[in-house]
């Protein structure tokens, strides 16, 4: 009988232990976040400060840091021998540090494609194909400017160009997807008639990294001109 119950603690920890090991590697590294594999739920982040020396990983679950930290390494771009301190903030809150050394290969840290300073887009719209181009001024901060025009469509025989100033940002609510909000005014002419539109407009594009350098995604216009659409991006 105490042979039958050792068997059967023994069969139990074994399970406990797959299972667990099935967890680690049911985990993917993305640009500072940590995810589960199969339904995308955000397990943790991880950040480097501003001098490089210390690396932060911010747990919701519990998981084995080691086997992650190659990865990361990699996506921070910390380059090969490095030691740096590793700051891990488990989800008690309870924040344990110890001294690193990167033994990942040497790589390039990533290239920061939201300070890339020129950006062009091509939109599909509901009524209108749209060229965009977008030149960075500050940061996030860019000028926006919004051609469009319906010449081969035939249906509302417009066109109109958006003058104005946007901001991107990163991750929304933790996501993948990045997006950009637009403000300025545009003006709208019918080439079969003499009648213009002048307003303020706003323009909200959701997108999502295609490559590194290249987003695509759903496209708003709202305010004196509306139109719903998609569009793809490449940055420089």
């Amino acid at each position: 009988m105490k042979k039958l119950n050792t068997l059967i603690v023994a069969i139990m920890l074994s399970a406990t232990s797959v299972t667990a090991q099935e967890k680690v590697e049911a985990i993917t590294i993305g640009n500072g976040l940590i995810r589960t594999q199969d339904s995308r739920d955000i397990i943790g982040r991880f950040y480097k400060n501003d001098a490089g020396d210390t690396v932060t990983i911010d747990l919701k679950e519990m998981i084995p840091v080691k086997k992650a930290i190659p990865k990361i390494s990699q996506k921070l771009g910390i380059p090969k021998d490095k030691t740096i301190i590793l700051k891990v903030v488990e989800p008690n809150n309870t924040i344990v540090y110890q001294e690193l050394n990167i033994l990942a290969p040497n790589v390039k840290p990533p290239k920061d494609t939201i300070n890339s300073p020129l950006t062009l887009g091509y939109s599909i719209g509901r009524h209108t194909d749209q060229f965009n181009v977008r030149l960075r001024y500050n940061k996030s901060f860019n000028l926006d400017f919004h051609l469009g025009t319906s010449v081969y469509r035939g249906d509302l025989n417009s066109h109109f160009l958006f003058i104005g100033l946007s901001n991107e940002f990163r991750s929304m609510f933790g996501t993948e997807w990045d997006g950009v909000f637009s403000a300025g005014g545009l003006g709208g002419v019918y080439y079969d008639n003499e009648e213009m539109t002048l307003g303020p407009v706003g323009i909200i594009s959701i997108q999502r990294e295609y490559t590194s350098k290249t987003l695509f995604g759903p496209k708003l216009i709202f305010g004196v001109h509306n139109e719903v659409g998609f569009a793809i991006s490449t940055r420089f």
